[in-house]
C-alpha cells in the first residue's frame, strides 16, 4: 500500500493510543502495595500483597478480553465498511471508468476507502439507528458519563493515579472498558490512604457530567441531523475536562452535592434514560423480562460495529461487578451478599450505571463517615484538623 495523505488520521489515531498507553504506564509499573490495615497486623503483608496481587491479574485478563472482543469486531466492522463502500453506487462510475481504460485501479483501494468514509460518524449511526441499538448505546453512555467519570475523579486524587484524564481519552478512541479496568489495576497497584479522603465534586465535574447527560437525551432526536456529530463531539469533550489536573481541584467550600449525592443523581438520570429507551422498544421486545434479553442478545450480533459497543458494556459491567465483589469480599454479610446477587441479576436491564451508582454511593458515605471518625479522634488527641 503506496503512502497518501488518507492515511495520516490513521497514522495519528494509531500514535494517539501509543502516547496514551505511554502515559499511563507510571500508574502500571508499580510493586503491588498492601492495605495500611493489613499493612499493620502482624504477618498480614504477605496476605495483602498476595490478595491485591490477584486482583491485579484479575483486571489484567479482564482488559485483555475486553480489548480483543471490542477490537476483533472492530477490524470486522472496518472490513464490512470497506466492502460496502466498495460496491456503493457512488464509487461504481469510477471502477467502470478505470476498468475501460485498463487500469489495475479499477479495485477500490483502501486510500479511496478512508476518503470517502467517516468511521467515527459512520459507527456511530450504525449503533444508535433503532431503539434496540441504541439501547446498549445509552448503557455505555451514561455509564461513562456518569458513574464512571465522578469515580475516577475521586479514586485519582485518592489513589494519586497520574493523568486520569489520559485513561478516559483512551477509553474514547479505543474502549471504554479496557480503559476501566486498567484504572482499577492502577488502584490494584497503588498506595492506599490510612485514612480515604472524603472529597467535595467541584463544579466542574458536576455541570460537566450533568451536561454531558443532556447531550445523551439528545442523540436520537439528532440522528439524521447536522447536529449529530457536534453534540457526540461535545460529550466526548465534556468528560476529559473534569479529569484534567488544574481544573480536577476538590473544594473545601460547601457544595449543593456531596459525592454520594452526586452518584444517586446519576443512578436515577440513567434509570430515566433506560426507561425512556425501553418505552420505544418494539413491543415483542418487552412482553417479558426473557424477551428483553433474547431481543438485547440478536441485537448484539447484528452488526459488527454494534457487536463492538456492545461488548464494551458487557465487559465493562463485568468489571465494575468485579470491583464491588473484590472490594468488599472479606467483611460481606449475608445481606450484602443478597444485595450484590440483586445488583448482578439486575444490571442487565437497569445498566450498569443505575446499579453500581446506588452502590457507589453507599461506600462513599462510609468513606465520609471513617474520615469525620478519623478527625474527631485527632482533634481529641491534640493533633488539629486534617489537611
Amino acid at each position: 500500500m503506496e503512502w497518501s495523505q488518507e492515511l495520516l488520521p490513521l497514522l495519528g489515531y494509531s500514535l494517539l493510543i501509543i502516547v496514551l498507553v505511554v502515559l499511563i504506564s507510571p500508574n502500571l509499573l508499580r510493586p503491588s502495595s498492601p492495605s495500611p490495615a493489613l499493612r499493620r497486623g502482624d504477618g498480614g503483608r504477605s496476605r495483602g500483597t498476595s490478595s491485591n496481587g490477584s486482583s491485579s491479574t484479575c483486571y489484567l485478563v479482564l482488559a485483555i478480553l475486553s480489548l480483543a472482543f471490542t477490537w476483533a469486531y472492530m477490524f470486522k466492522y472496518f472490513q464490512r465498511s470497506f466492502e460496502d463502500a466498495g460496491t456503493s453506487p457512488n464509487c461504481l462510475p469510477c471502477a467502470e471508468e478505470a476498468a475501460r481504460a485498463g487500469s489495475k485501479a479499477s479495485h477500490y483501494t483502501i486510500k479511496e476507502w478512508l476518503a470517502s468514509t467517516s468511521l467515527f460518524v459512520e459507527a456511530w449511526h450504525q449503533v444508535c439507528a433503532t431503539p434496540r441499538a441504541w439501547w446498549w448505546s445509552q448503557v455505555l453512555c451514561a455509564w461513562t458519563v456518569g458513574p464512571l467519570t465522578a469515580f475516577w475523579y475521586f479514586e485519582g486524587q485518592r489513589h494519586q493515579i497520574r493523568r486520569v484524564w489520559a485513561f478516559m481519552l483512551l477509553g474514547q478512541v479505543v474502549a471504554i472498558s479496557f480503559a476501566q479496568n486498567l484504572f482499577f489495576l492502577a488502584l490494584s497497584l497503588s498506595p492506599l490512604p490510612p485514612s480515604p479522603r472524603s472529597f467535595t465534586p467541584s463544579p466542574l465535574l458536576i455541570w460537566s457530567t450533568l451536561l454531558s447527560f443532556l447531550t445523551i437525551a439528545l442523540v436520537p432526536s439528532t440522528i439524521h441531523k447536522p447536529t449529530f456529530l457536534p453534540n457526540l463531539l461535545l460529550m466526548h469533550v465534556l468528560l476529559i475536562l473534569p479529569l484534567i489536573p488544574r481544573f480536577s481541584r476538590t473544594h473545601r467550600k460547601s457544595s449543593l452535592f456531596t459525592p454520594s449525592t452526586l452518584y444517586v443523581l446519576y443512578s436515577l438520570l440513567s434509570l430515566f434514560l433506560q426507561y425512556t429507551t425501553y418505552l420505544t422498544l418494539p413491543s415483542q421486545s418487552v412482553q417479558s423480562p426473557l424477551h428483553l434479553l433474547s431481543s438485547t442478545v440478536q441485537t448484539l450480533s447484528s452488526h459488527p460495529a454494534q457487536s463492538s459497543i456492545s461488548y464494551d458494556v458487557v465487559f465493562a459491567s463485568i468489571s465494575m461487578l468485579t470491583f464491588i465483589l473484590l472490594e468488599e469480599r472479606k467483611n460481606r454479610s449475608f445481606v450484602d451478599w443478597i444485595g450484590f446477587v440483586g445488583m448482578v441479576m439486575t444490571t442487565p436491564f437497569l445498566g450498569i450505571a443505575t446499579t453500581s451508582g446506588f452502590w457507589l454511593a453507599r461506600r462513599e458515605r462510609a468513606i465520609a463517615k471513617r474520615f469525620e471518625k478519623g478527625k474527631a479522634k485527632e482533634v481529641e488527641g491534640g493533633v488539629g484538623k486534617l489537611e
